[in-house]
């Protein structure tokens, strides 16, 4: 009956240790689970190396999101605390949130979701603000590391007047995106944010619009959807030199 009961003991105490870490248990049923089909499958090795790569570069992304679950049964502003914690890192560095409020900030981090991407996995994010949370990514051949950041240009409410160029993970890389529709609700509360986006968003229409009349001027090739923008520029243009003329009368 002791050994019995000894067994026992071992046997709880085994258990209680497997069971503390729940992100290793986890990961090691999936990696059985998937070498089980593998096998079963006949799968091609190197098509098994790949994807056990992946599960074992996902886990801490998997831990991320399970982080996220676990604060969603908190209170709200207990849960916009959290993630503006988790991600303060990030949103310090984004031009477009230097200056805001520390409440506008923890309720756009609320907004942020996580991406998962494998190597050289080409990453589709249009039309939103797209944050680097691990991993290196090349677009538009500029490398962006950890902490980079594109698509601040989902601001602009003309589509037309974004950029979008699909990027390629080097490695396996985790992304914070924020979608344009969360932005906005969140805007709606805050309205010194939403003057500083305002502002913001003017700029860089206006940027984009100098661009556009620049490059077509350069080309010589003029699309008329855009005609609209010489236009603009062109009689801004001799309005200025009216002005100077007149300035240089009275003179």
């Amino acid at each position: 009956i002791s050994s019995c009961i000894w067994a026992y003991i071992i046997g709880a105490v085994c258990t209680i240790v497997y069971t503390m870490d729940m992100e290793q248990l986890i990961f090691d049923e999936k990696m059985d689970s998937f070498n089980r089909m593998a096998k079963d499958n006949r799968i091609p090795l190197h098509l098994r190396y790949r994807a056990r790569e992946y599960l074992r570069a996902s886990r801490v992304h998997l831990k991320y999101v399970r982080s996220l679950e676990v604060t969603q049964s908190l209170a709200v502003g207990l849960r916009g605390a959290i993630a503006q914690h988790l991600a303060m890192h990030h949103l310090g560095r984004i031009h477009l949130f230097q200056g805001t409020g520390s409440h506008f900030r923890r309720e756009i981090a609320t907004y942020l979701k996580p991406h998962f991407f494998e190597r050289q996995e080409s990453i589709e994010l249009f039309g939103c603000l797209c944050v680097v949370e691990r991993g290196t990514v090349m677009r538009g051949g500029t490398i962006v590391a950890q902490g980079g950041y594109w698509g601040e240009d989902m601001i602009l409410a003309r589509e037309d007047f974004r950029h979008y160029r699909s990027a390629k993970g080097m490695t396996h890389t985790e992304i914070l995106t924020l979608e344009r529709p969360d932005l906005l609700k969140a805007l709606q509360k805050h309205d010194r944010e939403q003057l500083m986006f305002r502002r913001a968003a003017v700029c860089l229409a206006l940027r984009r619009i100098v661009h556009i009349y620049n490059f077509e001027r350069a080309s010589g090739k003029y699309d008329s959807e855009w005609h609209w923008v010489h236009q603009l520029l062109e009689w801004h243009s001799l309005k200025r030199r009216g002005v100077a003329f007149q300035v240089a009368r009275r003179n």
